[in-house]
């Protein structure tokens, strides 16, 4: 997949997370960027396998007041067969009112499944402060 091309749908990925977590439907954002397998990495959590558990570390975020997470991707590429998509992104939490919760960085790993790639697994932590 050419750059141009791959950060565009890296981009795409990053505009649907935002759109199901900031409606809080943090189940389909799991069940349609996510594989089955995934695991996440997230501060303050257990290692959490599979959309039920990525489901749960978003919606805790999105309890704890949580209202939206910006992102900038800051690197990407792909293996050399085509398989697998690394990204490192930046992210910003913010509430609704726009005040930033948490600043942080995030390393991502997508898996093809068929002819579509899905997030497999993510591992993030934030800025010291």
């Amino acid at each position: 997949m050419a750059d141009a091309t791959l950060k565009a749908a890296l981009e795409d990925w990053l505009k649907k997370f935002e759109k199901y977590f900031v409606a809080g439907d943090t189940k389909t954002l799991a069940e349609t960027l996510f594989t089955a397998e995934s695991t996440m990495l997230a501060p303050g959590f257990e290692v959490q396998h599979g959309r039920p558990g990525v489901s749960g570390v978003l919606s805790e975020m999105k309890n704890a007041g949580v209202h939206n997470m910006l992102f900038s991707i800051q690197d990407f590429g792909s293996s050399a067969d085509g398989e697998l998509i690394w990204q490192r992104t930046a992210y910003t939490m913010v509430q609704e009112d726009g005040t930033n919760i948490e600043v942080g960085k995030y390393l991502a790993v997508l898996k093809k499944i068929g002819s579509d790639y899905f997030y497999h697994s993510v591992c993030f932590n934030k800025d010291s402060k």
